[in-house]
């Protein structure tokens, strides 16, 4: 009994040292999936901050077709799937690897790129959490990562 509470302690110390190892795995896993939050928010007209991007122009919706409402940044697509999900150990962050990505957030802001506060809540409660659980289940009891 004593060595299996040795055995258990062990395992939580390693555990605390291997979290953001995990959580890292986790985001990484899961990169597609919170590039497409990114990309929602857009083809909402949204930023990260919560903010909305500009109303195309009368010109913009008249002559080139663009829906009314607010700018997606959204033309041929490039722009959208240039945007990758940078993982660090303790954080992720957002950034797009379009030729166009300087030109767009000098104009409509850096944060055209990111998460935003309501999105975040979503990629915690619906891949970082249910992931870390599954990732801490099998470190915990040794099973294969």
């Amino acid at each position: 009994m004593a060595q299996q509470l040795i055995d258990i302690a062990n395992r939580l110390r390693a555990y605390k040292e291997s979290v953001y190892d995990l959580l890292t795995v986790v985001i990484d896993e899961n990169a597609s999936l919170i590039e497409d939050i990114n990309i929602s928010q857009l083809q909402n007209g949204e930023r990260a901050d919560g903010t909305t991007l500009p109303d195309y122009s009368h010109v913009s919706v008249s002559k080139y077709g663009k829906p009314p409402g607010p700018i997606k940044l959204f033309d041929t697509g490039a722009f959208y799937r240039g945007i990758t999900t940078k993982i660090f150990t303790d954080r992720f962050e957002m950034i797009g690897t379009d030729s166009k990505t300087n030109m767009l957030q000098k104009t409509y802001g850096k944060d055209i790129t990111g998460i935003s506060d309501s999105n975040l809540v979503v990629i915690q409660d619906t891949i970082v959490n249910p992931g870390m659980i599954e990732k801490t289940h099998k470190f915990l009891t040794n099973e294969q990562l």
